[in-house]
C-alpha cells in the first residue's frame, strides 16, 4: 500500500521549461527516480486504461456495450487479414510452440491458481503473433495498440470469475486457428478465428450484461 493519505509535501519546486511536456516528466523522473503522479495512475497510463479528455485531464476507459462492440470490430477487421498473411510467413516453429502450449491447457487444472494468468499471457502472445507474421508494419502497428487493448479487456473479463468452460472453449478456439495455420491453410484459419472472435466477443458482452444486472440489483 502506498498510503496516499499518509504523505506530505516535502518541498514544492516550480519552473517554466520551454520544452515538450512529456519529456520534461520522462527527464524528472529518471534524475529524481519519483513519479510527477502516484505510481497506479502511472501504471494505467503505461497500460492504456486512461484515456485524455478535451480538458487535458484523464480518465479510466469504461467498458461499456458499445466499447466493447468497437475493439471487436476492430479485431475483425484487422486481425482477419493479418492472419490471413501470416500463413505464407509462417514461423512454424513458434506456431508450434505456441500451439503445444495452448494443448497443455486441455489439461490443466481447474484449481491451479496461476491458470488464469498463464491463459492470458498465451492468449496475448497468440494474436501477438499472428500480427508480428503478417509481415506488414502498418497492420502491425495497428493491432499492437488494439492487441493491447483486447488484453486489457481480457484481464477485466477474466477477473469476474470465469467458467472454466470459457477457458476450454478459448482452447479448442486457439488450437483451430493454430492447426489451419500449421496447415497452410489461410482461409481456413481466418474462419476458426473469425468464429473465435465471434464467441469471445458474446462472452465478454455476457460479462458486461451480468455486471450491470448486479449494479442493477444493487441499487434497487
Amino acid at each position: 500500500s502506498y498510503r496516499v493519505g499518509d504523505l506530505k509535501v516535502g518541498s514544492t519546486i516550480s519552473c517554466d521549461v520551454a520544452s515538450n511536456w512529456k519529456l520534461t516528466v520522462e527527464n524528472f523522473m529518471e534524475c529524481y527516480h519519483c513519479a510527477p503522479m502516484h505510481p497506479e495512475l502511472v501504471r494505467l497510463l503505461a497500460e492504456g486504461m486512461l484515456e485524455m479528455l478535451p480538458s487535458g485531464g484523464y480518465r479510466v476507459i469504461q467498458f461499456t456495450h458499445q466499447y466493447i462492440d468497437d475493439v471487436f470490430v476492430m479485431r475483425h477487421a484487422l486481425e482477419l487479414t493479418a492472419v490471413r498473411l501470416s500463413v505464407p510467413n509462417l514461423d512454424r516453429a513458434r506456431i508450434q510452440q505456441l500451439r503445444d502450449t495452448w494443448a497443455a491447457f486441455a489439461d490443466a487444472d481447474p484449481a491451479d491458481p496461476t491458470l488464469i494468468e498463464r491463459h492470458g499471457r498465451a492468449d496475448q502472445d497468440l494474436h501477438q503473433c499472428i500480427a508480428e507474421m503478417s509481415g506488414n508494419l502498418l497492420l502491425k502497428d495497428a493491432l499492437d495498440k488494439i492487441v493491447s487493448i483486447a488484453a486489457l479487456v481480457r484481464r477485466w473479463h477474466y477477473a469476474g470469475h470465469i467458467p472454466h468452460r470459457h477457458l476450454m472453449m478459448t482452447v479448442g478456439e486457439h488450437l483451430r486457428v493454430l492447426d489451419a495455420m500449421l496447415a497452410g491453410d489461410a482461409d481456413g484459419a481466418a474462419a476458426a478465428l473469425d468464429q473465435h472472435l465471434s464467441t469471445a466477443h458474446a462472452r465478454t458482452l455476457e460479462r458486461l450484461e451480468g455486471v450491470c444486472a448486479v449494479k442493477v440489483f444493487a441499487g434497487s
